[in-house]
């Protein structure tokens, strides 16, 4: 379990954070627990189309990245394959609530994706799943803005401790740094009591 200071998703009494906690994904990965969340892309026909993308930290999938002999951002490059799961909906659907609502009809999961582009510098890395999200998750595409300005204030969503998603507002403007890996003993863990790594930042 998360400390108690994190809040659940479904307690934000607000329906773009519920929206937004939809397409958050647990990430499981080479034996670490990360947060993913699931991009819209320009003519994505409700997420079924084709499988979509997710965006993650690079750190959560940095050993299957060196495995790839040449970036993965370069035309032409072999496609990195992830042995990696993909949890959907591991939120509470009511505020209080200690399990996912629909936890005894079993996990909603999908296997496997390919590693698109990465960066060590940002601690990004761009996931394409490798199949088609099953419309029974219900799970939807976030959409992203590429302009330079950044929001007048923010909602993180991520799974502290591989907890069932929870929330926290912040009421400043982000700002950009330069990713620093070895600037602390454990980049999974904060004063925020084990944040979970690649948490999703929405306009809310």
């Amino acid at each position: 379990r998360s400390a108690p200071c994190h809040a659940d998703a479904a307690c934000a009494r607000s329906r773009a954070v519920a929206d937004a906690a939809r397409g958050l994904l647990l990430l499981l990965i080479g034996g670490e627990i990360c947060t993913a969340s699931l991009l819209n892309t320009a003519g994505a026909a409700g997420g079924e189309a084709r499988a979509p993308l997710v965006l993650t930290a690079y750190h959560c999938v940095r050993d299957a990245a060196a495995l790839a002999k040449s970036p993965a951002k370069t035309v032409g490059a072999p496609p990195v394959r992830m042995d990696a799961t993909f949890v959907f909906n591991w939120r509470a659907e009511r505020c209080g609530e200690t399990d996912a609502a629909w936890l005894a009809g079993g996990l909603q999961t999908l296997h496997g994706a390919t590693l698109v582009a990465h960066s060590a510098n940002s601690d990004l890395a761009l996931l394409r799943l490798r199949s088609p999200v099953p419309a029974a998750y219900r799970a939807r595409l976030l959409g992203w803005d590429a302009a330079p300005t950044p929001p007048n204030a923010t909602v993180v969503l991520h799974h502290p401790r591989g907890d069932l998603a929870k929330f926290a507002r912040d009421a400043q403007p982000p700002t950009a740094a330069r990713y620093c890996d070895a600037c602390c003993d454990d980049p999974h863990k904060s004063a925020a009591g084990g944040a979970a790594s690649a948490a999703g930042a929405a306009q809310c």
